[in-house]
C-alpha cells in the first residue's frame, strides 16, 4: 500500500483552513499573512507518524509484495481479489476501497466524456444564464477624474539695504513778498514818484434843488421836496465828479525755500518740532526705524537785521533762516527688492539679517523672502475605478467583486529606489543619503547676483540623460550624479559605473580625473553643456564662480533646501555689509533631499544654520529608526509620472523682465 500522503496534504489543508478562519483581520493582506503563518507552523510539525497510526491494517508489507511470477500470474491475483471483494456481504476496509475505485471506472467508461458530467453542464448553464441575463455576471467599472500633480516652490529672496547717515545739515531761508491792492470800489495801484503805491477813488457830490413854494427835504443823493399840501417827489439834482487818492493795501506772503523738506517728511508724525525749537519731543525719537529721519538740531542762521524793507513796506520776522540737522536710516538705491519678477511670487516673510555697527536698534538690512512656483505639473486624469464591481450568480446571489484604483505604484517605485540608492550611495559605509553644503554670494548690494537660478534644462542633467546623450545605457533618472563632480567625485563614479560595465576606473579614465561639471557634461553629454553654458549667460552667472554655477544648476533639477543667509564681508571702518552668502544643502536626488529634510524632522535633528548647516546624511541604525510611510514624497511622485508639456506654448515667455525665472523662461518649464 502507498503511503498516505494525501491524507498529509488534506491535514494541512484543514489546519490552513482552520487557521485562516480563526485569524480576524482587518483586510485580505492582513488575512493572507495570517494565513500564510498558520500553514507554516502546522506544516513544521507535521509528521507521517500520526496519519500511519489512523489507517486500519497499514502495513510497509502488503501481500500483494509476496506475489512474483509474470504479470499474467499477477493481474490473475488481482481478479480473484476484486471477484472476492464484489461477494461479499460486509466488505473490509480493503475490499471497500477496491469495490469504490471498480465501481468509480465503471460509471466513467459508460459515459460520454466530459458531456453528461454534471459539474461541466452546470458550469456551461451557469455560462448560458449569464450571456443571456444581463442581471447575471459582472457589473461593469466606472471612470472618475482624479487631481494629480504637485506645485513645487522654491524660496526666493530679495535684500533692502539701509544706511544710517548721521549730521545731515540743511538750511530753510524764508523769502517773504509783499504785493499791493486797492480797496473795493478803487482803482489802481498807482505809484507816487518815491515810489509808493496809491489808488484812486471817484467820488460824486450831489446838489439837490426844489421849485418855488417847495421844501427841501433831506440831502445828497435821495433828496426830495414838498409841497405845500404835504405831497413829495424827487428834488433837482445837479452832480460834480472829483477825483481822491487812497492808500494802497499790502499783502505780506511768507515762503520758505525748504531743501530739509525730503528729510522733514520722513520724520514720523508728532515728532517734528517748530523750527529753532530742541527740546525732546513727546514719544521720543523714531531709533530703530526704517527710512525714518530725525532732526537734532535746529539753530536760527539769520536773525539779523530782524525788520527788513521789502517792496515799500517794512516787515519785521525774528528769524529769516534755520539751518538744521538730521540723522536718517536711508534706503539704498541698490536695494533689489523692486524686481518685477517678484511679482510673481508670495511673500514668504521678512527678517532683520544686519544691525547697524553703531546704533545696534537701526535694522541696515531687511531680507524679504518670496515663495516662486518652479513647477507647476497639476492635472486631471481620467482612471478605471472597479470599486462598485459586483458579481451575480444564476442563484441571485450578488457578490462583491469590486477594486479601487490601485494607487500604490508610486510608493512601491519609491521604496524600491530608496533601497537602491541606499545601496549604491552607501559612502564607504558611514552615511546615507548625505547632502553636500553648497554657497553663492551676493555682492555689492545686489548689484553682483551669483544665487540667481539658470532656469536651464535641468532635467537633462539626470544620470540616464546624461549616459544616453553619450551613447550608453543604465543608469537612474532620477539621480543627478553629474552635478556632483566637484563635491564627491565618487558619486560621479558610482553613478556612471552601470553604464561602463560597472568598473569605476573606465569612468575615471573616460573624465581624464577631472570631475567638474564642466568636464563631466562637455565629456558625456556636449550638447547638454552647450545649453547649460547657454542658461548660465543669460541668467548673469558667467562671472561666479564654477560652484555658483553648479548650484544654479542643482536648484534648477529641484535638489536644494534654503538655509539662509549670512553677511560675509563689510567695510572695515563703517562696518556696513557688501556681500552675502547663501547657503543650500544640495542632494543627488530628489527623493534623497525629501527623506534627509523629513527624516531629521522626525529624529528631532536641526537643519543647521546658514554658517553652519546641517546636510550630512543617516548612520544605517538612524535610517532604520525613520518611518518612510508617514513622509510626503509627491514631489518625488509627480517626477515618475510628469505633466505633458507643450513645447509650442511661448506666448508667456516674451517678456523676461516680469518672469521669476527670468531670460524668456516664463512660465518655468516642469
Amino acid at each position: 500500500m502507498r503511503r498516505p500522503t494525501r491524507v498529509l496534504w488534506l491535514a494541512v489543508m484543514l489546519t490552513t483552513m482552520l487557521a485562516t478562519r480563526a485569524a480576524i483581520a482587518d483586510t485580505v493582506e492582513d488575512e493572507a499573512r495570517a494565513a500564510a503563518a498558520a500553514a507554516r507552523a502546522a506544516i513544521g510539525v507535521l509528521s507521517e507518524e500520526p496519519a500511519i497510526e489512523g489507517t486500519p491494517g497499514y502495513t510497509d508489507n502488503p501481500e500483494q509484495t509476496s506475489l512474483g511470477g509474470s504479470q499474467a500470474d499477477r493481474d490473475e491475483a488481482a481478479a480473484e481479489q476484486t471477484a472476492a471483494c464484489a461477494n461479499e456481504a460486509q466488505p473490509t476496509p480493503e475490499c471497500e476501497a477496491l469495490n469504490t475505485v471498480r465501481n468509480d471506472e465503471a460509471v466513467r467508461q459508460a459515459a460520454p466524456p466530459m458531456d453528461n458530467d454534471p459539474e461541466v453542464a452546470a458550469a456551461r448553464n451557469l455560462g448560458t444564464a449569464a450571456l443571456d441575463n444581463p442581471d447575471l455576471g459582472y457589473s461593469a467599472c466606472g471612470t472618475e477624474d482624479r487631481q494629480v500633480g504637485t506645485v513645487t516652490t522654491d524660496i526666493q529672496s530679495c535684500h533692502d539695504y539701509y544706511l544710517r547717515v548721521l549730521d545731515q545739515m540743511c538750511t530753510k531761508v524764508l523769502q517773504v513778498t509783499v504785493t499791493w491792492h486797492c480797496a473795493a470800489g478803487a482803482e489802481g495801484t498807482f505809484n507816487y514818484p518815491n515810489g509808493d503805491y496809491y489808488c484812486e477813488r471817484e467820488i460824486i457830490h450831489y446838489n439837490p434843488s426844489c421849485g418855488a413854494g417847495e421844501t427841501l427835504v433831506g440831502s445828497g443823493q435821495f433828496a426830495q421836496c414838498q409841497d405845500g399840501d404835504g405831497n413829495l417827489r424827487a428834488a433837482d439834482m445837479d452832480t460834480e465828479t472829483e477825483i481822491v487818492e487812497e492808500a494802497a493795501l499790502p499783502t505780506v506772503t511768507d515762503n520758505w525755500i525748504n531743501p530739509c523738506a525730503d528729510m522733514e517728511s520722513r520724520v514720523p508724525p508728532g515728532l517734528l518740532l517748530p523750527d529753532g525749537d530742541n527740546s525732546e519731543p513727546v514719544g521720543g525719537a523714531p531709533t530703530g526705524r526704517l527710512d525714518k529721519c530725525e532732526r537734532v538740531n535746529s539753530v536760527c542762521s539769520d536773525e539779523a537785521p530782524q525788520e527788513r524793507f521789502i517792496n515799500r513796506l517794512w516787515v519785521n520776522r525774528q528769524c529769516w533762516a534755520y539751518t538744521n540737522t538730521f540723522n536718517c536710516v536711508n534706503q539704498d538705491p541698490r536695494s533689489d527688492c523692486d524686481q518685477p519678477r517678484f511679482g510673481q511670487c508670495t511673500p514668504a516673510g521678512e527678517r532683520c539679517d544686519d544691525f547697524d555697527a553703531f546704533d545696534p536698534t537701526i535694522c541696515t538690512l531687511w531680507t524679504k523672502d518670496f515663495s516662486c512656483v518652479t513647477s507647476d505639473t497639476r492635472r486631471t486624469e481620467s482612471v478605471t475605478n472597479c470599486a462598485g464591481q459586483t458579481y451575480t450568480d444564476q442563484n441571485g446571489m450578488v457578490w462583491d467583486t469590486g477594486h479601487p484604483p490601485n494607487t500604490d505604484f508610486a510608493q512601491v517605485v519609491s521604496f524600491m529606489e530608496i533601497a537602491r540608492q541606499a545601496g549604491k550611495y552607501n559612502e564607504d559605509g558611514n552615511e546615507l543619503f548625505t547632502g553636500f553644503d553648497n554657497r553663492c554670494r551676493k555682492r555689492l548690494f545686489g548689484l553682483v547676483n551669483c544665487c540667481a537660478r539658470s532656469g536651464g534644462p535641468a532635467a537633462a542633467f539626470n544620470n540616464l540623460a546624461v549616459a544616453l546623450e553619450a551613447g550608453l545605457r543604465g543608469p537612474s533618472p532620477w539621480t543627478f550624479d553629474a552635478l556632483f563632480g566637484t563635491d564627491s567625485p565618487k558619486h560621479v563614479k558610482r553613478g556612471f559605473s552601470v553604464a561602463t560595465g560597472g568598473d569605476e576606473q573606465t569612468v575615471t579614465d573616460l573624465l581624464n580625473g577631472d570631475f567638474s561639471v564642466e568636464n563631466v557634461l562637455s565629456t558625456l553629454s556636449p550638447s547638454f553643456w552647450a545649453n547649460a553654458v547657454l542658461a548660465l549667460s543669460n541668467a548673469s552667472l558667467m562671472n561666479c564662480t564654477d560652484r555658483e554655477k553648479e548650484l544654479a544648476m542643482k536648484r534648477d533639477a529641484g535638489l536644494c533646501d534654503a538655509r539662509g543667509s549670512y553677511c560675509s564681508r563689510r567695510l572695515r571702518f563703517i562696518r556696513t555689509c557688501i556681500e552675502r552668502t547663501e547657503t543650500y544643502c544640495c542632494f543627488n536626488s530628489i527623493l534623497a533631499k525629501l527623506i534627509n529634510r523629513q527624516g531629521k524632522a522626525q529624529l528631532g535633528q536641526g537643519l543647521g544654520t546658514a554658517r553652519n548647516p546641517n546636510c550630512g546624511g543617516f548612520t544605517a541604525i538612524e535610517l532604520q529608526q525613520l518611518d518612510l510611510a508617514t513622509m510626503d514624497f509627491t514631489e518625488f511622485y509627480d517626477s515618475i509620472h510628469p505633466a505633458p508639456v507643450d513645447p509650442t506654448d511661448t506666448a508667456a515667455r516674451a517678456d523676461p523682465d516680469t518672469c521669476y525665472y527670468g531670460a524668456g523662461q516664463c512660465p518655468p518649464p516642469p
